[in-house]
């Protein structure tokens, strides 16, 4: 297995060698930040099969602790067969422990399994099948009741598109603005993950730009598609499959702002 060296700092600022000592002596903080960093530290690379056993102890680990974030971690691992065999049922029974432990952001990995399909390119597709956009519904609804924002803003969509309820863009307008609230305050927490982010500002900009739910306002609307394509291509350059995909319709999205607004 190859890891950072002694005394090099990571993308999770800290020092991986010092980390690694600690989880060997079994401090779980230790051994959830060397499985983050093993697996989601250069996901445009394949995890060395060792690395990835250790991974999946380090988060089992935590998981067997009632740490909610390495259950949603290794669901992920299993919905995407990053360091392991790619098992959705797998990844679903380890979102749903995380739910049953109210763990943040549990209903929304719940949720958008329900929501998309996620082919062998890695690309997420939005499903069609009315039983599984239900399913969807009632868990963003359930999420959207914890405060999770990613719950709140897919919501919107519902309400936007009426996808199984009326077509409400003043709704779904007024979601995506409290969504985009609760973004606000995570971008203050350095050290949570806030992908959320540019998928809200990337709504907003639509909003604003076509007067989905709102009035026109061209200026409001550079400003968030400006946040949305910076955010969008650092997911892109991190191998976040979903940051990747919404790349291209924000990109485009710019384009078309920058061109009204005269840039």
């Amino acid at each position: 297995m190859q890891f950072p060296g002694k005394g090099e700092q990571t993308m999770y600022e800290f020092n991986y060698y010092e980390q690694m000592k600690l989880a060997e002596q079994g401090d779980l903080d230790a051994m959830f930040n060397v499985a983050s960093y093993i697996i989601w530290g250069d996901q445009s690379s394949p995890v060395e099969p060792k690395a990835a056993e250790l991974a999946v102890r380090y988060f089992k680990a935590n998981a067997e602790n009632g740490d909610t974030d390495s259950m949603l971690d290794l669901g992920a691992m299993y919905l995407e067969g990053r360091g392991v065999p790619k098992d959705e049922k797998e990844a679903l029974n380890w979102y749903k422990k995380a739910a049953e432990h109210y763990g943040q952001r549990a209903c929304r990995c719940i949720a958008n399994y329900y929501r998309y399909d996620v082919i062998d390119d890695g690309t997420p597709v939005p499903t069609a099948d009315p039983v599984r956009l239900q399913k969807a519904l009632d868990w963003y609804r359930i999420g959207a009741e914890r405060g999770e924002e990613n719950c709140i803003y897919e919501l919107g969509d519902y309400y936007r598109k009426g996808i199984l309820v009326p077509q409400d863009e003043e709704k779904a307008f007024d979601l995506y603005v409290q969504a985009m609230r609760i973004c606000e305050k995570l971008e203050n927490e350095r050290y949570l993950v806030n992908d959320s982010y540019s998928d809200v500002c990337f709504r907003l900009a639509e909003c604003y730009h076509y007067g989905i739910g709102t009035e026109i306002d061209l200026e409001q609307a550079r400003e968030y598609i400006q946040i949305a394509k910076k955010e969008t291509k650092k997911r892109l350059d991190n191998g976040d499959m979903y940051g990747g995909c919404l790349y291209p319709r924000v990109l485009k999205e710019w384009n078309a702002i920058m061109a009204e607004v005269g840039f």
